[in-house]
């Protein structure tokens, strides 16, 4: 028999498509699945009973815009509530989990 030699999707093909958005995700956070086999669902549902069980603390108070980066860490990893830019910094009210609430407390005036 023939084998046949496997080449890459061409870009307009969808399997071309899937493989560019795989590599633009966040993979801390992704866990492949498949709706026709079900391969991965348990792997799914372990990640996402790890992210439930995650206490989220609220945190409210200035942040210095020398540490203005951290807003990003916040709205990735947390829930950026409110935000107003003062003169003194970046007031903010946040729900944010343990790592993050340690590097708030440390920064914030």
């Amino acid at each position: 028999g023939e084998i046949a030699e496997s080449t890459p999707p061409s870009d307009d093909h969808p399997a071309a498509g899937a493989q560019r958005l795989r590599s633009q995700l966040d993979t801390k956070h992704t866990v492949g699945i498949s709706a026709i086999t079900g391969e991965g669902m348990r792997d799914m549902l372990a990640r996402v009973q790890d992210l439930l069980g995650k206490k989220m603390h609220k945190v409210e108070g200035v942040l210095p815009y020398t540490h203005a980066n951290v807003l990003n860490s916040i709205r990735t990893q947390g829930a950026l509530r409110e935000v107003e830019y003062t003169n003194d910094g970046i007031r903010i009210l946040a729900e944010v989990g343990d790592d993050l609430e340690a590097v708030l407390r440390d920064c914030m005036i």
